[in-house]
This record gives structure tokens, C-alpha cells and sequence, in this order.
């Protein structure tokens, strides 16, 4: 399935998309507080124009933001879905992980696009708002705090952790469900 609509038609389709299920399950894990849901997802939102727009490899710098790209990932028929219909093939998402961290200039990319696009960035993106094309760029100034760019953070950390035994144990019983009607997702049977 390939997209034919053009920019203007997938920005608008991107605005439109009501992201409801996303927003129902964030709110069901508690990933993100409450507070933060509405701006994470229009965010997300905006991320998706500027890709829409053109904007190669942009680096994703809000781990709230890109908790909102994890939890659409999860409905795969509605991801897969929109992909098409928006970019004509399937949105890659890649992690940063200490061992593979975003580089620098698809932090830069992103911040020239996003200022060039929608103007100043709101804290949420955690970019220090001094941090102006002019000043350089791509320094320590520019980077998102540590917690966008696969170092700890501590506060954040310790909120997923609350939630990480509830989630494990709720994938577990799933795929439980799911074996035993004959069906296996990435686990082997056993």
C-alpha cells in the first residue's frame, strides 16, 4: 500500500488523527503523568510533520514525546495503517541506547526543523531554550537533558520502574492468552 496524498493532505491527516487509543492506554500504564498526555501527543504530532515536510532523520529528543511514538507502535494494524496512508511505508522507530545513542546532528536537524516549522521548542522536547542556530549549534547547550539521550534519569527511571513489574506481568499474561489458542508472538513455542 503506497501513499499518493501529498504534503499538505498528510500534515492535515496527521493533525486530525485523534490518537484516542493511544491516549486510553497511557492512561491505563500511567508511562506518562496525566498532566503531560495532551502536550506529549500534539508533540508527537508535530514530530510526524516535520517527517511529513521532508525532514530527514530527525532525532527524537523527548522521552515523553517518544512515549507517545512507543505506545502508537503497540496498536500494529493502526500504526502500520497510518504509515501508509501518511508516508506511504512503514515509520522505523530506532531507540537511543547508551551503547547507540541519537547523534548530534539528528539533535541539530531536529532543532533547525522544529524552529523552522512551529518556532520556539516547549520544554517537554527538554532542549535549553538559549540554544539558537546562531550560538553554534549541536554544543552541550543544544543537547536534550540526559534523559533523552540514553543516560539516566533518575526521576523518570524510578517512575517506569514503578510501573515495570505491572507491565511485564500483563505481556506475560497475554502471551500466555495468546498461546493458548495457538498463537505465538517473537516467542518460541514451547
Amino acid at each position: 500500500m503506497r501513499s499518493n496524498i501529498n504534503q499538505t493532505e498528510a500534515v492535515t491527516h496527521i493533525m486530525q488523527y485523534p490518537f484516542a487509543q493511544v491516549r486510553e492506554k497511557l492512561l491505563l500504564t500511567g508511562k506518562l503523568p496525566e498532566a503531560r498526555i495532551d502536550e506529549a501527543i500534539n508533540e508527537f504530532r508535530k514530530y510526524l510533520v516535520l517527517i511529513a515536510l521532508g525532514h530527514k532523520n530527525v532525532g527524537m529528543n523527548s522521552r515523553e514525546v517518544d512515549e507517545v511514538w512507543h505506545t502508537f507502535i503497540l496498536f500494529t494494524r493502526d500504526y502500520m495503517l497510518f504509515c501508509n496512508e501518511v508516508f506511504g511505508h512503514y515509520l522505523h522507530h530506532q531507540p537511543s541506547i547508551p551503547s547507540q545513542p541519537i547523534d548530534g546532528t539528528a539533535r541539530q536537524r531536529f532543532l533547525e526543523a522544529y524552529r523552522r516549522e512551529f518556532g520556539d521548542l516547549p520544554s517537554i522536547w527538554g532542549i535549553n531554550a538559549d540554544c539558537s542556530p546562531d550560538s553554534g549549534g549541536g554544543g552541550s547547550e543544544c543537547s536534550p537533558t540526559p534523559s533523552c539521550d540514553g543516560a539516566p534519569d533518575p526521576t523518570f527511571d524510578s517512575f517506569l520502574h514503578m510501573q515495570k513489574k505491572r507491565t511485564y506481568d500483563t505481556h506475560l499474561d497475554a502471551c500466555a492468552g495468546l498461546a493458548r489458542d495457538g498463537i505465538y508472538l517473537n516467542h518460541e513455542k514451547r
